[in-house]
């Protein structure tokens, strides 16, 4: 995979610099509970960044606050682990 870039931009949305120099600092996803569902053929999802699309074996992810997208399988499994399904849900 290629080096991703990353960009600040002004008001018309125009690149006005590289961040190059960026390195942040080491976090940790929060342990929060999603749903997943592994779609067997390609498919399509309306998200809140408009629509994404997911190649057959990716997961259809449901967030915390409701919003669905999709996962690729590869990133699913180096991210997420299955865990036991709570009585009250």
């Amino acid at each position: 995979m290629s080096e991703r870039r990353a960009f600040l931009l002004n008001d018309n949305g125009d690149r006005v610099h590289e961040m190059t120099a960026y390195v942040g600092r080491r976090c940790r996803k929060k342990p929060v509970i999603v749903k997943a569902y592994q779609v067997p053929l390609p498919f399509e999802v309306e998200t809140d960044e408009g629509l994404m699309r997911g190649a057959a074996g990716d997961f259809l992810m449901k967030g915390v606050d409701g919003e669905v997208y999709p996962c690729r399988k590869d990133i699913f499994e180096r991210t997420y682990d299955w865990v036991e399904e709570a009585s009250d849900e």
